[in-house]
């Protein structure tokens, strides 16, 4: 104290500066980000857009995924925006064709014998 009575400003606690991350520290945290952002997309690409796909143009998701890759195989990105579809028109097709050309006998189409 002093003779007025007024206390001394005391020093402020000695603490360590403010830690920042290093290079490295960041450079980690920037790939744990970037590979489950990648996550999540490749989660997005494999498992809903088949099942959405799917349920839109009447394929089995197995069918879509299968010609997602042979469309990106073949053309890569343009290949998957274009191979859908196709495969779709492709099942219309054969559908048609299939119904019109094959003959499943007058006992299966008849109905029941009378």
């Amino acid at each position: 104290m002093t003779q007025t009575g007024e206390q001394l400003p005391r020093a402020p606690l000695l603490q360590p500066p403010p830690r920042h991350p290093s290079a490295y520290e960041r450079f980690v945290r920037l790939g744990v980000f970037a590979w489950a952002g990648i996550g999540v997309i490749v989660l997005a690409y494999l498992l809903i857009s088949p099942n959405v796909m799917s349920r839109t143009v009447q394929l089995h998701p197995v069918v879509v995924m299968l010609a997602l890759l042979v469309g990106a195989s073949f053309a890569g990105l343009f290949g998957m925006l274009v191979i859908v579809p196709l495969v779709a028109v492709a099942k219309i097709v054969f559908l048609y064709l299939w119904s019109q050309y094959v003959d499943y006998g007058d006992d299966l189409v008849g109905g029941a014998p009378g």
